[in-house]
C-alpha cells in the first residue's frame, strides 16, 4: 500500500463509522439533540469526503 492508499482506507473506514452512527444510533436519541448531533456528524463527514477527494486527486 502507498501512503495515499492507507489514507484513503482510513478515511473510508472513518466515514463508514460516522454514517453508521448517523443512521443507526442517533435516531434513537431523538428530538433536537439528535438534530444537533447529526449536524455535527454531517460536517465531519464532509471534511472526510474532502480529504478523500484530495487523496484521490494526488494519486
Amino acid at each position: 500500500f502507498t501512503p495515499a492508499d492507507c489514507a484513503t482506507e482510513r478515511l473510508t473506514r472513518a466515514r463508514t463509522g460516522l454514517v453508521h452512527v448517523m443512521n443507526e444510533i442517533v435516531p434513537s436519541v431523538g428530538g433536537e439533540q439528535a438534530t444537533v448531533i447529526n449536524s455535527w456528524l454531517q460536517k465531519v463527514t464532509s471534511l472526510i469526503d474532502i480529504g478523500l477527494i484530495d487523496v484521490e486527486s494526488a494519486k
